[in-house]
């Protein structure tokens, strides 16, 4: 393939790909965001606190990269460039963003081990006050630690690009990417859908229903599955790119056609990472996709139940979102 053909593809993907991505999964983190908040049962469940601070998260990433990165293209010229306030304002965004989707996917981890464990105090732990403060912190701590991007990035004045001017902070900066993006996922999703199959196990020597403890395992095992899938899938090869960059000094853009190529589709499927929640959720939850077809009126609302099943035992009860 010619150099000119893979400039010439690439270009058409970032337009047409990226603006597509960035449509859709906009919509979809929207009516995630509007479903887990706007719904008077789903905001009662701590779960869906989480669900709905990652699906911002998500878009945040998506209005700060998938839609500038079409507009560059499109026009010809980089649109971060286009001022200082939007070079700094979307990579300051980029990194919180990711931050926060990622922070929040971590505490609905936790919060499906905590409502598995046999100790009371463990599973009432997690209230839904617990919830909002954690995802307050979570947007608070995520917001201070990007700063550093919006500061040490600026629009250059010979080329009008937005990048690093900070070479030290550039490769803390691709560091950062790289260690936030990949092993810090894979790591706490593993551990703690481990230490929920641990407890399922546990659970069933306990004198649980059988075919609740069934559900909750399938249920789990998507939830954790899908996740994890995602996130390496998406974000692993990006990765790795970038640390590739790194270790042979091309920058974070590269040098070669071919550089240029595979960050491009490294970074759609980024965008594919930012937007896929909403769909998921809708595929693997039947309990989700009516709520949202009530919500648009698709369906007229009939006696159904957001909690997919419940388990009680004594006065212990124990509340899953996704079924």
């Amino acid at each position: 393939m010619s150099s000119e053909l893979i400039i010439v593809v690439s270009k058409y993907l970032y337009i047409y790909l990226g603006l597509f991505l960035g449509s859709v999964g906009s919509i979809g983190n929207l009516l995630t965001i509007s479903t887990f908040v706007g719904l008077k049962n789903y905001r009662s469940l701590p779960s869906s606190t989480f669900l709905a601070g990652s699906a911002l998260g998500e878009q945040l990433v998506l209005l700060s990269s998938a839609f500038p990165d079409s507009l560059t293209y499109m026009s010809g010229y980089d649109f971060y460039g286009t001022s200082v306030s939007m070079c700094k304002s979307t990579s300051f965004l980029y990194f919180a963003g990711g931050v926060i989707a990622l922070t929040c996917m971590y505490l609905a981890a936790i919060d499906r081990y905590l409502q598995t464990c046999r100790s009371a105090a463990r599973r009432e732990w997690m209230t839904l006050y617990t919830a909002r403060l954690l995802v307050f912190l979570a947007i608070l701590v995520s917001s201070g630690i990007s700063v550093p991007f919006a500061i040490y990035r600026n629009v250059t004045p010979d080329y009008q690009l937005c990048q690093y001017v900070n070479s030290i902070f550039k490769r803390i900066a691709s560091l950062m990417y790289a260690i936030v993006g990949v092993p810090m996922p894979i790591i706490l999703l593993s551990v703690f859908g481990f230490l929920t199959w641990h407890n399922l196990k546990a659970s069933s020597q306990h004198q649980r229903s059988r075919l609740v403890t069934h559900q909750l395992n399938q249920q789990v095992a998507r939830m954790i599955l899908i996740q994890t899938s995602m996130v390496v899938v998406s974000v692993l090869p990006a990765s790795l790119l970038q640390a590739y960059f790194l270790t042979t000094g091309k920058g974070s853009q590269g040098v070669t056609v071919a550089d240029k190529f595979l960050l491009c589709t490294t970074q759609l499927l980024l965008y594919a990472h930012s937007c896929a929640s909403f769909y998921v959720y809708l595929l693997v939850s039947p309990t989700f996709r009516r709520r949202v077809k009530i919500m648009l009126c698709l369906k007229q609302f009939h006696s159904t139940r957001v909690v997919a099943f419940t388990l009680q035992t004594n006065a212990t009860r124990m509340q899953t979102i996704i079924s």
